[in-house]
């Protein structure tokens, strides 16, 4: 009885330890040094979101999505990294990442991001949009409709 005892107090010491060493890790890597928190204070986090109405049924690329960052005078340029998910081949902006580079400024200016995927399909690219969609400097998300399906 008393080894069993033991068995369950190591048991418990053990599952907590490891709840508390994922939970520290987890929270490392999303903002590691307080970056992300920087990052977001250049976003216009008032910038209603706009959540993607269609369906995997929808003729759309498989293998891009297209990203509208929130309003921003900041034109932060984002990495890979920012957006802590593992299916991301490559991203590349579309147009300017800031407009006064060309000499002129816009009120309400967004940027747009090509997210190039790893992992194709039309249900990837699904996937990959319902988790940009929870991102806060993300305003929408959707599917390349420019492109043919594959």
């Amino acid at each position: 009885m008393e080894v069993n005892v033991k068995k369950n107090i190591l048991m418990t010491f053990c599952v907590g330890l490891l709840l508390v060493v994922s939970a520290a890790g987890l929270s490392a890597c999303k903002d590691k040094g307080g970056e992300m928190s920087e990052i977001l204070k250049q976003f216009d986090l008032t910038d209603p979101k706009v959540v993607w109405q269609g369906n995997i049924e929808d003729a759309f690329s498989a293998d891009k999505v297209i990203l509208l960052l929130r309003k921003t005078t900041y034109y932060q340029e984002l990495e890979i990294k920012h957006f802590a998910f593992n299916n991301i081949k490559s991203i590349r902006y579309s147009g300017p990442v800031d407009p006064s580079d060309y000499g002129y400024e816009i009120v309400d200016f967004r940027q747009i991001i090509i997210v190039e995927l790893n992992q194709t399909g039309k249900d990837r690219v699904v996937e990959a949009i319902k988790y940009f969609e929870t991102l806060q400097f993300v305003k929408a998300a959707e599917p390349n409709y420019s492109a043919t399906p594959h």
